[in-house]
């Protein structure tokens, strides 16, 4: 069975002046490069499924040790703003890793 290739690196990304795509060059264990293009929302959403996935994942296997926890996030700056003309606050944690995180919030609950 061949083994396929792994991404090893990401060689560059960055946003678009307009903002309206963004783009990054990975470069794969067999030497082949690759380009990936998102619209902002796509890779807004990737990411968090990124995360998640991982979170997720590190849970399951702290619970089935007996060692499941929740630690707080270190975050580097919060913010909260109100959306949808009031049905929901919006709140922003930017994490130290410059990922930022958001979580819409019932306005008797903010």
């Amino acid at each position: 069975m061949t083994k396929k290739p792994e991404v090893i690196s990401m060689s560059s990304a960055f946003v678009s002046e307009e903002g309206a795509a963004a783009e990054m060059e990975l470069k794969n264990s067999d030497g082949s490069v690759q380009q990936i293009r998102f619209s902002p929302k796509t890779f807004l959403g990737f990411v968090s499924m990124i995360f998640e996935m991982f979170e997720k994942s590190r849970i399951q296997k702290a619970a089935s040790q007996g060692l499941a926890e929740v630690h707080p996030l270190l975050a580097v700056t919060t913010y909260a703003k109100e959306a949808l003309g009031g049905r929901a606050v919006i709140l922003g944690v930017r994490l130290q890793n410059g990922l930022l995180v958001q979580f819409s919030v019932p306005p008797a609950e903010a």
